[in-house]
């Protein structure tokens, strides 16, 4: 009796599945080591071994290496860096200046010049440098929308990313955040970004801060809803001297499911203790947050951080 090849036959019909999706079938990997830097200081030591890094699409990546460059793309705002700042800043499609970050001005996607911008012209010239896309500011363009044209901009931002992810298959696209939408964009992104994840910045009193146990819950509720089977990167903000707050991040990230990383809040440098937390299992994070500290304050050269007089002269000097 003829017997089918069904082990050919199932090959096929996932590489039509991969084909019809828009998405490469090697999207599946979960990076290890990821960080976010925008300088335009950037050195390969500097990122040596890490599996992905989202930076400033200004940054020339190098040939060599296994890490994977992402481009920074802000989607809901346009920024008054960019070169091309003057032809949209006295349009009407400006909305106002993002309170949080001076120069970041928030467009209204209800005017499709912004969009046909950044696909006609910003995302072909980065497609040919970068492994893939970071969107940001997404919820920007929804928060700051005026209510009358609120659909209309949610349906513009979908269509969006759906018409990147069609052009560009083999292309990671990676989603801050962006709740709004997600529903729509489940198998048009790669991975999701969860910013402030358990260590936050409070923009208006200045400061570093961990989330509250609610916020944090509320954000693990609202990721576990949606049932992704991407990865989920967060990316968390702390003090380059708070240990602390580095270990929870850490471990509470894991325990939501995700990859964390922590950087500082102007994201234009890398945390020195980012790469080595990231190899840390769950229990050796709780081993070192179980660790009496209490006694040692551990200070790096470049700090000027006062020493407090409750702590004992017991100092380590790190790089």
């Amino acid at each position: 009796m003829f017997r089918r090849p069904d082990h050919l036959i199932k090959i096929f019909f996932l590489l039509c599945a991969a084909v019809f999706c828009g998405c490469a079938m090697e999207d599946t990997v979960f990076p290890r080591t990821w960080s976010v830097n925008y300088s335009d200081q950037l050195t390969s030591t500097d990122y040596e071994g890490m599996d992905l890094l989202i930076t400033s699409s200004a940054f020339i990546p190098p040939q060599e290496g296994s890490t994977k460059y992402i481009a920074y793309v802000s989607v809901g705002e346009v920024s008054q860096d960019s070169p091309d700042f003057n032809r949209f800043k006295n349009s009407s499609g400006i909305l106002l200046e993002n309170p949080n970050w001076d120069g970041a001005w928030v467009w209204n996607w209800a005017d499709q010049k912004y969009k046909d911008y950044l696909y006609d012209e910003v995302l072909p010239e980065i497609a040919v440098r970068f492994d893939g896309f970071f969107f940001d500011t997404i919820d920007s363009a929804l928060y700051f929308a005026p209510e009358e044209d609120k659909n209309q901009v949610r349906s513009a931002l979908v269509d969006f990313v759906q018409e990147v992810r069609k052009k560009y298959p083999h292309h990671k696209i990676i989603l801050n955040r962006g709740f709004d939408v997600l529903p729509f964009l489940r198998d048009s992104i790669d991975m999701l970004m969860i910013e402030n994840m358990v260590g936050g910045y409070d923009f208006e009193k200045e400061k570093y801060q961990l989330q509250c146990w609610q916020d944090y819950h509320r954000l693990k509720r609202m990721v576990e809803a949606y049932d992704l089977e991407i990865p989920i990167l967060a990316l968390n903000y702390a003090e380059r001297d708070d240990w602390e707050a580095k270990i929870l991040s850490f471990l509470f990230s894991r325990r939501a499911g995700m990859i964390p990383a922590v950087a500082p809040i102007d994201l234009l440098s890398f945390d020195p203790d980012n790469s080595y937390l990231q190899e840390l299992s769950e229990e050796r994070l709780e081993n070192l947050l179980s660790q009496p500290i209490h006694n040692c304050l551990v200070l790096y050269k470049s700090s000027d951080r006062p020493v407090p007089s409750e702590y004992e002269p017991v100092i380590l000097l790190m790089e």
